[in-house]
């Protein structure tokens, strides 16, 4: 059975969409979201320390690279205000 044009359409349109998303991502990376205060390091250290373990494995399961260096700049923190 051949595929039909309206999957071959939602198929382009999906790569299309997921295309796109990559390059907004790759494009706005490390830039401050609109009208949103930088963060103090203090309230950061803060929100670390009160994340559920839970949500901390999650984050290392499913991030592992993007997770240890939130973690790395978490010690950071806590070694200057510690």
């Amino acid at each position: 059975m051949k595929e039909g044009i309206a999957n071959i359409q939602a198929d382009l349109l999906k790569d299309a969409i997921r295309k796109t998303q990559l390059q907004i991502s790759e494009t706005f990376k490390n830039v401050r979201p609109y009208r949103k205060p930088v963060p103090d390091p203090k309230q950061q250290l803060l929100e670390y320390e009160l994340l559920p373990l839970e949500e901390k494995q999650f984050a290392m399961q499913n991030f592992p690279v993007e997770f240890a260096r939130y973690e790395e700049e978490m010690a950071k923190i806590r070694s200057r205000y510690v």
